[in-house]
């Protein structure tokens, strides 16, 4: 039996990096990295030779897929295998609990990082577990213990992740003796739906695979194209929450002039406040122009995966869910309480303007009157 977990876990460029790198350089300092780790192990990489000269631009701030900004650097064909020893003791203290609590199963790790054509991913694979293990569990404890080693080293490297990390299931692999149920897909999946993660049991044939770990690599290789597209999903999500909730900051700015008890003073609302209007248009403006573009990516590429019966595809069920629960936010209502806003200063304006020159007006009146009376 293998067991493993699903995660989206990277190593970006933090901003200590000055000047751009190679992609050679990238994938240089990543093995150098691991290699100062003594719990880790059996290093292999590969990737498109063809872009190793090819330069990585830095500027900071570099993107981290934890602010919901795309994976980068994005390596073609890229995939980075490695094994990874990490104690109980270890284990239990990365994720706050005691030792006994620890459900991974083992201290011994295959770690998987790929970037498929959709995004990268992740697998952990948990080696030598029973049955009762939780793989996902693993994804977590290898997140913060990656994260915390390589903090303390001397690189300009970067554990980084999105969430949710892991994914929301354990994965199993078995052999099944018996015959496949379904002859057009290679792997016959049995779903456990249970209050916390789902178990998702993979079975195949012995006539399809001559061992476990080949129709691993196949099986890895097959879910691919769904976990990456579900994690880009999770990329586009986090990136939505971030810009609207500066979208929302700019907004009680504006309210704030809109406060009769705020102490704000005279030039700040002749000043200040046009260019938060300008700002908080132009930013729903591209929000909006984002999602819509962001939309029929989205469309088309679950299409590709799941209409265009190229592929075996067994996370539907995930995907459809994920898609479902998207956020819409209230784009339309925000412009229409700004225009509210701002027809009501425009109009207060109006007002003042008026009223100034009355008072000039009688003001002008009187001295002539004085002067020429």
């Amino acid at each position: 039996m293998k067991s493993f977990g699903v995660g989206c876990l990277h190593f970006s460029i933090s901003d200590k990096r000055q000047g751009n790198i190679t992609v050679q350089g990238y994938i240089d300092e990543v093995v150098r990295v691991l290699e100062q780790l003594t719990t880790v192990s059996d290093i292999d990489y590969s990737f498109d030779e063809d872009v190793k000269g090819e330069e990585i631009e830095v500027s900071a701030p570099n993107p981290q897929l934890q602010n919901g900004q795309p994976c980068y650097p994005r390596i073609p064909i890229y995939n980075l295998e490695f094994n990874l020893y990490i104690p109980f003791r270890v284990q239990a203290n990365l994720i706050n609990t005691v030792e006994e609590y620890v459900d991974t199963g083992t201290e011994n790790f295959k770690v998987y990082f790929k970037h498929d054509w959709y995004g990268p991913l992740s697998y952990i694979e948990c080696i030598d577990t029973l049955s009762d293990s939780s793989p996902s569990t693993a994804v977590h404890i290898v997140r913060e213990y990656l994260s915390k080693e390589i903090e303390v080293l001397d690189s300009f490297l970067k554990a980084d992740f999105i969430g949710p990390s892991p994914f929301h299931a354990d994965f199993f692999l078995l052999l099944d003796e018996e015959s496949k149920s379904d002859e057009s897909k290679v792997f016959r999946l049995e779903h456990a739906r249970i209050p916390a993660y789902d178990r998702l049991t993979f079975r195949f044939s012995r006539n399809d695979f001559e061992s476990e770990d080949a129709a691993l690599a196949v099986l890895m290789d097959e879910l691919s194209d769904e976990l990456a597209y579900f994690y880009d999903l999770k990329v586009k999500d986090s990136r939505r929450i971030h810009e609207w909730q500066e979208i929302q900051e700019t907004m009680h700015s504006i309210l704030e002039f809109e406060n009769e008890d705020s102490k704000l003073r005279i030039k700040d609302k002749f000043l200040r406040r046009p260019k938060l209007f300008h700002k908080v248009f132009r930013d729903i403006g591209l929000f909006r122009g984002q999602d819509i573009f962001d939309k029929s990516l989205r469309e088309q590429h679950y299409a590709s995966i799941y209409k265009s019966e190229k592929y075996s595809t067994y996370l539907g069920v995930f995907i459809d869910k994920e898609l479902s629960e998207w956020q819409a936010y209230p784009i339309q209502e925000t412009i229409d309480l700004l225009k509210y806003f701002d027809q009501k200063s425009s109009k207060s304006f109006e007002l003042t303007i008026v009223f100034i020159a009355a008072v000039m007006g009688g003001i002008v009146g009187a001295l002539i009157t004085v002067l020429f009376g």
